[in-house]
């Protein structure tokens, strides 16, 4: 009677050694690296009253800076022997751009990049560039933090919606090797590159 009982119990574990299974199962991800940066306010520096330097070389030019709040500071000349001048009569503007579709609560940094200085809408090569010395930007959240500026970077946290606000400035030279009065009367534009990433 114990015998095939004990042949029972053996064939009992054979079958469940042979029940074991491996399967194989799917991992996904989606890439989504891209972060939307959308110029929400356009970055102006306003009327200006001009002048070309005539005499030394375009790193003792006359300079314009365009702050956090926004505020033009202008310095007739770097240098004492420079001839250039800068005068702002009013309506800069920082420009803003704001990040959209980054992860929430998440450092995103913020790097300046190339710059093309601000020419005539003529065309003329004869009107010279109104030079783009410096593009700073600040965190629009907290404009105390140290700004980022000529390639430098600075960091700015997104909130629970992923997006966060960058505000620019920056700093502007007159052009050299032109007549003082070389400057024409109309709107200068130029580009400036802002990269950001994780």
């Amino acid at each position: 009677m114990n015998k095939p009982l004990k042949k029972l119990c053996l064939a009992s574990g054979v079958a469940l050694a042979f029940g074991a299974q491996a399967d194989t199962f799917n991992v996904t991800a989606t890439v989504d690296n891209a972060i939307t940066l959308t110029e929400t306010t356009p970055f102006s520096i306003g009327s200006i009253y001009i002048t070309a330097e005539t005499v030394q070389t375009v790193a003792d030019a006359a300079l314009l800076t365009i702050d956090e709040a926004g505020s033009a500071t202008d310095t007739a000349t770097a240098e004492t022997a420079g001839t250039s001048q800068i005068v702002a009569l009013g309506g800069a503007t920082n420009g803003v751009l704001s990040i959209s579709g980054a992860a929430p609560f998440t450092s995103i940094t913020v790097t300046p990049a190339t710059n093309t200085d601000m020419s005539h809408s003529s065309g003329s090569p004869s009107v010279p560039d109104i030079v783009i010395n410096t593009i700073n930007v600040w965190d629009a959240s907290d404009t105390t933090t140290t700004a980022a500026s000529g390639g430098g970077t600075m960091t700015v946290t997104t909130d629970a919606s992923g997006a966060a606000d960058i505000l620019v400035g920056g700093v502007f030279m007159a052009g050299d090797n032109a007549s003082a009065s070389a400057y024409e009367d109309g709107t200068y534009t130029g580009t400036y590159d802002v990269d950001v990433a994780y």
